[in-house]
């Protein structure tokens, strides 16, 4: 009986949701929702998840976005809802498909919760199908094989890991010799989480931990001293990753302020 007024509830809210999308054209409820959420993500940062939450709801209530669903999922995890967390991913699969988003969160949930190494493996190798779940194939598989939230999966799921690792091609590249596309230091807010770019040139900063907390405190204030030391703890493999054009180090909005970022090559 319960699991039959979870789903009435959902579908409920699957349609208030679509009904939402059909309506939340007018562009000034599509730049509130923007501003709710960027409030929200910053409340976030500022160690108040619980506000964050209510200001995504408000967000939704003006503009439905895949964005915003993924991060409200990832909020009331870390706000031990785990029932609520779920619900809203299916709300995301609902609304979007062929997005993908959806099904590397779940996959990472249920990683994180020791769950079914098989609706592991199915929600990660439909994310992989869905264009990496709009994530760049490098950043895929890094957060995949090296992200400590899928280490339940990489360490107690070895016959799936084995099996998504056989789909792995090497990742396209669009490579201009001498070239760099981007190249950039900045900070960036997404679904997934906070992701950290430095550029080639300042990655001397990471030799010292005093450059490392500058940098960041003018990126980010307030999270230089917290960001320093977990970036120092692992800057010779940072360095590694680089190949002349800066690195990008990525966060889940789960592990935000943790060692447990993963590191890619800036291009």
């Amino acid at each position: 009986m319960i699991n039959v007024f979870r789903k009435t509830v959902l579908l409920l809210l699957v349609f208030s949701f679509t009904l939402y999308l059909g309506c939340s054209s007018d562009e000034s409820d599509v730049n509130l929702a923007n501003q709710l959420l960027e409030k929200a993500y910053q409340s976030y940062l500022d160690g108040n998840p619980s506000q964050a939450l209510t200001e995504v709801n408000s967000s939704l209530e003006h503009e439905v976005t895949s964005e915003a669903l993924a991060f409200k999922s990832q909020v009331e995890y870390v706000l031990d809802d785990r029932t609520a967390a779920y619900d809203t991913l299916s709300t995301f699969e609902a609304l979007y498909p062929d997005d993908g988003g959806d099904d590397l969160l779940r996959a990472y949930f249920l990683s994180k919760d020791s769950g079914d190494c098989d609706q592991i493996l199915t929600n990660l190798e439909t994310a992989l199908n869905e264009n990496y779940a709009d994530m760049s194939c490098e950043s895929y598989w890094e957060m995949v094989e090296t992200e400590e939230g899928f280490s339940y999966f990489r360490n107690n799921c070895s016959t799936q890991y084995a099996v998504l690792e056989d789909m792995k091609t090497d990742c396209p590249t669009e490579e201009t010799p001498g070239a760099c596309k981007e190249n950039v230091t900045k900070f960036q807010k997404i679904w997934l989480g906070p992701k950290l770019w430095v550029k080639n040139s300042d990655m001397v900063y990471l030799d010292d931990i005093h450059k490392i907390e500058a940098m960041i405190a003018r990126l980010i204030p307030g999270w230089g001293k917290i960001l320093a030391p977990i970036i120092k703890a692992r800057s010779i493999e940072i360095k590694a990753k680089n190949k002349g054009c800066g690195v990008v180090l990525h966060w889940t909005w789960v592990t935000w302020g943790l060692i447990t970022y993963w590191v890619t090559a800036q291009k």
